[in-house]
């Protein structure tokens, strides 16, 4: 995604979030009666979806959950946020 870190995101309107487990969260897709199903750490991204750009949404996740050693956190959230993105969760702004 070129200039994915300028972006900002937001989560679509659309979506009802039931959280199952602390690392099983539902999330349903209202207009395409579909059903996503998210870990903890694809949650609170979601979450962050609120207006935020690549960087502060980085930001507060790393305030949220224990990154790993050896885990490239840019490129988790890449990922992330390229897979709500197609899932159709979030949109940029």
């Amino acid at each position: 995604m070129k200039n994915q870190k300028n972006v900002k995101w937001i989560k679509k309107e659309e979506i009802a979030i039931e959280k199952i487990t602390e690392n099983e969260i539902i999330v349903y897709d209202i207009n395409k009666n579909a059903l996503h199903v998210l870990n903890h750490t694809g949650y609170l991204i979601l979450e962050e979806c609120n207006g935020l750009n690549f960087n502060e949404i980085i930001e507060n996740v790393k305030q949220k959950v224990n990154i790993s050693e050896g885990i490239d956190i840019n490129e988790e959230l890449k990922s992330c946020l390229n897979n709500l993105e197609k899932a159709k969760l979030i949109e940029r702004i």
